[in-house]
């Protein structure tokens, strides 16, 4: 056992040796090889959710489609860890995700310092998602006391509204399709094989929407400029 191992080893080194380049160093220290050791067997029946999508011919079909292509996730998920001669895989170690969420979390922008016309463009900019109005308290009968609010604009409140509705429409869709792919009931998943196309044709009809009725890449633009500049701008929860 012990020399098998050891000719394993060697065998895995001289493929590291061909793949990478004999007696070069590589210039990243962060870029490797990795071995999965034991090796996690698949079966072409295993992937055919790559060639067929998550819709099979029936509810069966369909649940065993979507179950392979979570567990397949789930594997590549995982970052193996960096040994000497090669990488190991370990369920229990780093996963992509979490590597991205870091990433999103912890990331700063530079400040940097607004030029005068930067600072110009964002106060135009800012008007755009906001609006004022106009209220008088109810014992002010004649209107000398009128207090100034702001409040989102026309062109944010559709925003809002249209993101509303894609975000309905995408939790539908993922709660349907994760109804069929843990079989919770048999009508959930021949339901999704059935129309999982029309919930997904939903979500588009609902992104479209959002995009021509919610002025989606207008606000956006605006968003992703008071963004660059250092400044702290909501967005739509997904």
């Amino acid at each position: 056992m012990i020399m098998e191992d050891k000719l394993l080893v060697a065998l895995l080194g001289k493929i590291q040796d061909v793949l990478s380049g004999e007696n070069t160093v590589s210039g990243n220290e962060s870029d490797y090889l990795a071995w999965c050791l034991p090796g996690i067997p698949f079966q072409a029946k295993d992937l055919q959710f790559a060639v067929k999508g998550l819709n099979g011919a029936d509810g069966a079909e369909t649940a065993e489609l979507n179950r392979n292509a979570f567990e397949f996730s789930r594997v590549v998920n995982n970052i193996p860890n960096n040994g000497t001669i090669n990488g190991l895989f370990d369920n229990h170690g780093s996963v992509l995700w979490n590597v991205y969420k870091d990433v999103l979390r912890f990331s700063k922008v530079p400040k940097d310092d607004l030029t005068e016309k930067e600072e110009k463009n964002l106060v135009k900019l800012r008007s755009l998602l906001t609006s004022k109005f106009v209220k008088y308290d109810i014992d002010d009968f004649d209107r000398e006391r009128p207090k100034e609010y702001i409040q989102e604009s026309a062109m944010v409140k559709a925003y809002n509204a249209k993101c509303a509705e894609y975000i309905a429409a995408v939790m539908v869709y993922n709660n349907k399709r994760l109804s069929a792919i843990n079989a919770e009931t048999p009508k959930a998943v021949q339901d999704f094989a059935t129309n999982g196309h029309i919930y997904e044709k939903q979500v588009r009809n609902a992104l479209n929407s959002w995009e021509s009725d919610g002025y989606k890449e207008d606000v956006e633009k605006i968003y992703a400029y008071i963004g660059n500049s250092n400044v702290t701008a909501p967005q739509c929860p997904i």
